[in-house]
This record gives C-alpha cells, structure tokens and sequence, in this order.
C-alpha cells in the first residue's frame, strides 16, 4: 500500500509507478534494442489511452478530479481499484472498458461486487464488441415482446427467424456460461393423430426446445448497454429486415 500512496500523490507518478512497470520486461533490452524500444513505447501510450478512457467513464475528467477518487478510498477499495486498471490494460474495446467502470462504481459505492458482477469483471475478456451487440440486439427484441406478456425466453433458438442462428447461440451461450443468461433444454412427448383414411390413429413424437432465459442480472446489464448502443442498428446483427424487428402479433 505504501507504494500506490506513494504513487498516487501525482497522477504522472501513478502511471509511472503503477502503469509502465507492467511493461517493462526484458528492460535493458528494449531500451537499447533500436525494433523493441519504440514498439514498447507505442505499446505504453496505447495503454496510457485505455486508462484516459476508463478515468472518462468514471467521470473524472482532470487530474485534480482523478487523485482526489483515488485517494478517497479506503485500503481494499485502492487495492481493486490498482487491479482493475491493470485489468483495463489488457481489455480489447471500449465496451469493455465501459463495464469495468460500472462495475468498479458498484464495488466502491457496495463495498463489494454480486455474484453475476463478479462472475463478469474477472471474464470481461472473453466477452467480445460484438457478443455484447448480440446481446443488446436480442435482449431489445425480447423486450418489445415482453411488453405484450409472452414468457421470460429472451431466445428461442428452435423456431430463431434469424438468419444468423449461429453466431448469436454462440454469442449467448457466453453469456449462458457467466450465469448472465440461463439456457434451457426441453424434450416433451406430444400427441397427434395422422390419418389413414376412415379413421385416425394416435401418434406421440418427441419435440425438442432449447431456450435462453432471463437471470436477475439480465435486465441491467442490459441497461448498462443502452448508454452505449441507443442508436446501434440491429439488422445487421440479427439479420432480418428492419420492419420485422417492430412486428410482433398483437
């Protein structure tokens, strides 16, 4: 702790003190080799960008605004905060790094993260740009048909018009795995008759359904999406045209 106390008096000194030391491996080498030193160099800048950009999220936009959140947390607090920018290091897009803020918020201002909140900062990584677009996509889709009473399914993947069914099981069976969505596999026996001409014989077949519900953490970070994806077209992604998307049965 002395160290970040230490570093954070200035916000140059915490980025020197906490940010750079992750890249400096192989030191004497890079500074003298005339390939590796500017590749680090370019590498570093990138980082100090990702870091910018969470201290953005978090509404801290100067360093007055930075050293005084930082040095208003108490020691556990300080500590998630060091490993969460050291996490934002090694992100891949901007979304997210945008949750990494939301959930860094939730664990100053609860003391702690939830179970789903957890599960998804320490597996933030393996949620891409795009399984979040899906994501948001489908998740806008379901809501227009909840608002009409149908059940929690978020997606049917047996009776999906969409045309890429595949992509999108993919998508959500990630988030199935961090317990962000629940699937569900149902084999039922159903009963029906087909005719043979004067009479009608009973016939009972297997109907297989597979389905992703909604958990209690569904609809927020959903939301948290929407300060992000408000204006995003999702055609594209569930591949159907954009009057389709509206027209649901009444």
């Amino acid at each position: 702790m002395d160290l970040i106390n230490q570093a954070i008096n200035k916000y140059e000194q915490f980025c020197e003190e906490i940010v750079v030391p992750i890249f400096i491996t192989g030191k004497e080498l890079s500074y003298e080799n005339e390939l590796i030193n500017p590749l680090r160099k370019f590498r570093l800048a990138f980082a100090k960008n990702k870091v910018d950009l969470f201290f953005q999220n978090l509404k801290l936009m100067n360093e007055t605004q930075k050293l005084e959140f930082i040095n208003n947390l108490d020691e556990n607090k300080k500590i998630f905060f060091i490993e969460t920018v050291n996490k934002i290091i090694d992100l891949n897009d901007n979304t997210q790094n945008y949750l990494m803020s939301v959930l860094t918020e939730n664990y100053i201002n609860n003391g702690k993260l939830n179970y789903f909140e957890t599960k998804l900062y320490y597996n933030i990584n393996t949620l891409s740009q795009e399984d979040f677009e899906i994501y948001y996509c489908i998740f806008k889709k379901y809501n227009k048909v909840k608002q009409r009473s149908y059940s929690e399914i978020v997606y049917d993947i047996r009776h999906s018009t969409c045309n890429n069914k595949e992509i999108i099981n993919i998508s959500l069976s990630r988030f199935s795995s961090l317990g962000i969505l629940m699937y569900k596999h149902e084999t039922k026996q159903v009963e029906n008759f087909i005719n043979l001409g004067n009479r009608d014989k009973e016939q009972l077949t297997l109907e297989i359904n597979e389905y992703y519900y909604i958990t209690s953490y569904s609809v927020e970070l959903f939301n948290h999406l929407t300060n992000l994806f408000t204006n995003f077209d999702c055609c594209e992604i569930l591949k159907e045209p954009q009057d389709s998307l509206d027209r649901w049965p009444n």
